[in-house]
């Protein structure tokens, strides 16, 4: 941190030494260093996409949902292949309780990047919020697929299944999402006995 603060001093207005400056006070806990080197960055470097999605980043760490929208939207705007910023973008919609803007965005991030787990995953999360469960399981075991060690999506698969009258196989999802050491999954299963 030193280090690029006495960097700062020397080149004041090179982006990338905010920007690096920011992701290390980020890492340790400055969530306002980070917003106050990252916002520096920007005002230098204002086409850099990569700036607002980092940005974003810690205003989401932050709590801060409507700020991370503002910066994951100016970001897709500069650069509209940026699949994580999709992907980021929804999960702050989802909090917001904008899910058709949430659903939306996680489609696209499929869609640039079909092979993100946490992409189909939180579409398929959503889906089943939705009451789709027909599309949820088609979306979870995609995740799954793509990263067969993905407690969660074994764990909402399993809800869904349940909630399709799949009592076998949501057994069996549940089961291998405890064994992948998803504290709720044990604790569904050991409260119904079930041994995984």
């Amino acid at each position: 941190l030193a280090d690029y603060s006495k960097a700062i001093e020397l080149d004041a207005r090179n982006p990338l030494l905010f920007a690096n400056r920011g992701y290390v006070d980020a890492l340790l806990g400055d969530k306002a260093g980070a917003l106050a080197d990252y916002t520096r960055a920007i005002e230098l470097a204002p086409e850099n996409a990569h700036l607002y999605f980092a940005r974003g980043m810690v205003q989401s760490s932050s709590g801060n949902a409507t700020a991370a929208v503002a910066d994951y939207t100016k970001a897709v705007l500069l650069d509209p292949a940026f699949a994580l910023a999709f992907l980021s973008r929804g999960n702050e919609e989802f909090l917001l309780n904008r899910k058709r803007e949430a659903l939306a965005d996680y489609t696209k991030a499929i869609d640039l990047d079909p092979k993100s787990a946490d992409a189909w995953y939180n579409r398929g999360f959503l889906l089943a919020e939705n009451g789709d469960n027909a599309g949820s399981l088609t979306d979870l075991t995609k995740a799954i697929e793509l990263s067969p060690g993905y407690a969660k999506a074994y764990y909402k698969r399993a809800l869904v299944k349940s909630a399709l009258g799949d009592e076998q196989n949501a057994t069996d999802d549940m089961k291998q999402a405890a064994r992948l050491g998803l504290e709720s999954a044990q604790l569904v299963l050991k409260k119904h006995g079930v041994a995984w």
